[in-house]
């Protein structure tokens, strides 16, 4: 399985999950066609401005380390694209004898499950609220128009779909838990 270049510093396997990739990979039409374009370069301009940040960050393992990695919430899989399901696809033989794990983080009415949005977290950035601010300030020039606040320590940004003023911004609170 090859990695697909989208922008300089990104490849596709950072915006769409595990099982996709490891389906479809030999068939790249098919992932390029579930992210927007825009986003790869809003991504880029993020890197380029603030440095190393990582959206999904399962490239190089193997099912079980996946698999592990899922169970103990150490892997971003989910940062990019979402869809309601995963499976390990790459163990299957058969579709008689699979199990289909259900993704919480998916909701159907959510710009992650369209592909017009990411996750990113920043190396050299624990606490992202003045990236936010930045986004917020000059999100015409990161051409964005959707933001989350309140994440703390990533950055929730894209591209809102059917928006009414395309030159807005959407920005909505991070919903506290209770």
């Amino acid at each position: 399985m090859e990695r697909i270049k989208v922008a300089e510093n990104f490849y596709l396997d950072e915006f769409i999950p595990r099982h996709l990739y490891v389906r479809y990979h030999h068939k790249p039409h098919i992932l390029l066609n579930l992210i927007l374009p825009e986003v790869f370069e809003i991504a880029q301009k993020l890197r380029d401005k603030y440095g190393p940040m990582y959206i999904n960050d399962w490239w190089g393992m193997d099912a079980r380390m996946f698999y592990v990695a899922m169970k103990a919430k150490t892997v971003r899989n989910w940062s990019g694209l979402r869809t309601p399901f995963w499976t390990d696809f790459d163990k299957i033989h058969s579709w008689k004898n699979f199990i289909i794990y259900h993704n919480k983080y998916y909701s159907e009415a959510a710009s992650h499950s369209r592909g017009s949005v990411f996750d990113a977290k920043f190396k050299d950035h624990q606490n992202t609220d003045h990236i936010v601010e930045d986004l917020r300030l000059n999100h015409k020039v990161y051409g964005i128009t959707e933001l989350e606040t309140g994440t703390g320590t990533w950055v929730h940004t894209g591209i809102r779909l059917n928006y009414e003023d395309e030159d807005s911004l959407y920005i909505y609170a991070k919903k506290s838990k209770k």
